[in-house]
């Protein structure tokens, strides 16, 4: 009989349960293995999971609208002890959009600081599998657009956007996809449609070659906006390649 696996690593496995269900478009699913995950971090006392965990509810309760969810698990995230740096700046980035869904910009810009600093401040590693190792500069400008977006600055979220994927890591096809399409909705919010429809057609590709459900779906939500613009050349060619088979 298999020697059964340590809390600790069930629990990882349970978060990586999550992102695929999320990737897959399966939100319910994603739900069940983060729970699962939260459970066994408590089982096995581990307060460095259990931030991450906690912090990653956050993370999700965004879309929700519901602004005080999401700041009161990232700050829950952030009073565990021991949380290592780079989760509590994943934390404090949760908190971030928290301060945006209120509208309150300067909450938002201290938060995201704060991110940064933590993120500068903890040590290299090379190890991409410690907790929080995503947690780079790259995704905290990519966090970054979305607040300005959330926050009505369409112009300031292309630069942040921008600045994220011209550094995003290779080995991160999927989520250099997923904003591709967020720096594609930026544009759109800034009134440039044919910009837009450019950015979201090499998402589209990325969505095509990794299989991602999830960029595709922020593709097609944005195909929908783009149809009243439909005779420029550019939106065209990203309407058809979005309804060619394949």
């Amino acid at each position: 009989m298999a020697a059964s696996r340590p809390p600790h690593l069930n629990s990882k496995i349970s978060n990586g349960g999550c992102r695929i269900s999320d990737d897959l478009g399966d939100r319910a699913a994603g739900d069940r293995w983060l729970d699962r995950a939260g459970s066994m971090a408590q089982e096995a006392e581990d307060q460095e999971f259990s931030a991450y965990v906690l912090a990653r509810k956050a993370q999700r309760m965004v879309g929700t609208g519901d602004e005080d969810r999401v700041v009161g698990l990232a700050r829950a995230a952030s009073r565990l002890p021991n949380a290592p740096p780079l989760v509590q700046a994943f934390a404090a980035v949760q908190e971030g959009h928290g301060s945006a869904i209120e509208r309150n910009v300067s909450a938002f810009q201290a938060a995201i600081e704060h991110a940064h600093k933590l993120v500068a401040a903890a040590s290299p590693a090379g190890d991409t599998s410690a907790l929080g190792s995503f947690c780079t500069r790259p995704y905290l400008a990519a966090q970054e657009g979305e607040g300005w977006l959330r926050l009505d600055q369409p112009w300031r979220a292309v630069d942040s956007f921008t600045a994220a994927v011209n550094e995003w890591p290779d080995r991160y096809r999927r989520e250099r996809g997923v904003y591709l399409s967020r720096t594609a909705h930026a544009y759109l919010a800034a009134s440039q449609p044919a910009q837009a429809a450019t950015v979201a057609a090499e998402a589209l590709s990325v969505a095509t070659t990794t299989g991602s459900a999830r960029v595709r779906r922020n593709v097609t939500t944005l195909a929908r906006h783009l149809e009243p613009f439909s005779r420029q050349p550019d939106v065209r060619q990203f309407l058809d390649q979005l309804a060619t088979p394949g």
